[in-house]
């Protein structure tokens, strides 16, 4: 085994945490003392590509919240949360499971604002999905063994770590143990490219993802195909801090769900976005709860 899967508990991903964002911002009063929104993204892209690609959608939220936006991308998602919890921003663009880890780590000071409704689906519940390469011979989850090598995307993600390790521990598949190699690649996109350049049999992510991902050309369909496919998963929310007025969340939620044609949001082309809830997310808390043990 090159490169040994790293054992995971909450504190070691609060732990490997990098502060690359912004200098910290004070908790404002009110929202008239607000000059400027700063916004964290988790990473996708390059940076410079991902803030290119959404400038629209940062015009709209100034032209509505009458001030500044800044976004910035974090290196990894718990550079996010961590962003999140020492006020280095006051919102951000998180995953279902980085949403609960950062409510853990900021002690409840953080909500779901809105969730995104997909186009093609009409729901905002989204899937993980398991991958391999159609060479590898496997053709479920339960195929996997200790010959093969797996690519994960970040520890805190949900589709691209927990769940998909959720489904291997209900198979009585440890990947800390039951794996020729695991590597986390970073992101969706690179794990999806690790797994199309051969570098690895297989990973965890979800089905836009991958839609995406061949869409743009960056995987090959021919050489990939899904073995399992999750359950709904509740979608990715906006989050934001408690502290932040009541004012700015308003107009925030008034912006994200009055989005003009033409503008494309943080996460892509949604049909529509509406408010979402903390209890959502109760069933990432659950699994996550599960596989406590597995993540020492």
């Amino acid at each position: 085994m090159t490169r040994p899967f790293r054992k995971l508990t909450i504190l070691s991903v609060f732990g490997a945490l990098a502060l690359a964002l912004s200098p910290v911002v004070s908790a404002p009063a009110s929202a008239a003392e607000m000059k400027e929104l700063r916004i964290a993204l988790l990473p996708n892209e390059a940076p410079d590509k991902e803030l290119k690609k959404h400038a629209t959608m940062t015009q709209h939220l100034e032209k509505i919240l009458g001030m500044k936006v800044k976004v910035q991308v974090g290196i990894d998602y718990t550079a996010v949360i961590e962003a999140l919890r020492n006020n280095h921003v006051h919102v951000a663009y998180l995953g279902p499971f980085s949403y609960i880890l950062a409510d853990e780590a900021t002690n409840g000071n953080v909500e779901p604002l809105v969730v995104g409704v997909r186009k093609k689906t009409g729901k905002s519940a989204y899937n993980s999905v398991i991958i391999a390469r159609t060479d590898s011979g496997i053709n479920d989850a339960k195929d996997f063994g200790k010959k093969h090598t797996l690519s994960f995307s970040d520890p805190a993600s949900t589709s691209g770590f927990l769940v998909p390790s959720y489904r291997f521990s209900q198979l009585g598949i440890d990947p800390q143990k039951d794996f020729k190699q695991v590597i986390f690649a970073g992101g969706h996109v690179a794990s999806l490219m690790a797994v199309n350049s051969g570098k690895v049999d297989g990973a965890g992510t979800n089905l836009p993802s991958l839609q995406k991902a061949i869409n743009d050309g960056v995987v090959d369909k021919s050489k990939i195909k899904i073995v399992w496919t999750s359950p709904d998963i509740p979608g990715s929310p906006l989050t934001v801090r408690k502290d932040v007025p009541w004012e700015i969340k308003y107009k925030l939620l008034k912006a994200f769900m009055g989005i003009p044609e033409g503008v494309v949001s943080y996460e892509g082309k949604m049909a529509a976005y509406e408010p979402a809830f903390d209890e959502q997310y109760d069933i990432i808390r659950e699994i996550k709860a599960k596989m406590k043990d597995k993540m020492r």
